[in-house]
């Protein structure tokens, strides 16, 4: 079964990620003065590696940050525009 994944909040610096027993944080940055269709948010892949559990830390795999990556970006559209670096 393929985990549910959803933006749990979202804030200037990061954005939390949940799928119902994980949660991910990802750090970021808003772009406050970015122009229309200039990026204005940019999330920071090296921050994309840990699962917050009950229990500890869980690495994210390739495919869950492929999927988390695409939920943030069809979630943000069309109020933003976000880079990934």
């Amino acid at each position: 079964m393929t985990p549910q994944y959803r933006v749990k909040s979202m804030s200037r610096g990061q954005i939390v990620i949940s799928d119902g027993k994980r949660e991910l944080t990802i750090e970021g940055e808003v772009l406050p003065f970015a122009k229309k269709g200039d990026p204005s948010y940019v999330l920071y892949s090296n921050s994309l590696h840990s699962w917050a559990t009950g229990s500890g830390m869980e690495p994210v795999t390739d495919d869950e940050r492929r999927a988390v990556i695409t939920l943030i970006k069809d979630w943000a559209t069309p109020k933003m525009t976000i880079v990934v670096e």
